[in-house]
């Protein structure tokens, strides 16, 4: 999973809030922290769907992957419908 090529992203976080400015669209977001955290991660590198369930346990305060997981799906879901991440096939 990676960001959309239409998509640079600059993150000022602020307690539980970010707000996330794409440079190349002029779009701004208002976003949780840890769903920020998760567009950050993806900024730097590419990640497979497991590597991010770890870092939604990392970043949050859901102690289980069950948790995660459904975190993630209906995380994955908003971003793509938002033209924010790609999956790779």
């Amino acid at each position: 999973m990676f960001l959309c090529s239409e998509v640079e992203l600059c993150f000022k976080y602020w307690d539980s809030e970010c707000v996330v400015y794409n440079v190349l669209s002029g779009d701004t977001y208002l976003f949780d922290s840890l769903s920020a955290n998760l567009l950050d991660v993806l900024s730097q590198k590419s990640l497979t769907q497991s590597q991010l369930i770890s870092t939604i346990v990392h970043f949050s305060s859901t102690n289980t992957i069950c948790n995660a997981e459904s975190f993630f799906v209906d995380w994955q879901k908003r971003f793509q419908k938002m033209e924010l991440i790609e999956i790779e096939d």
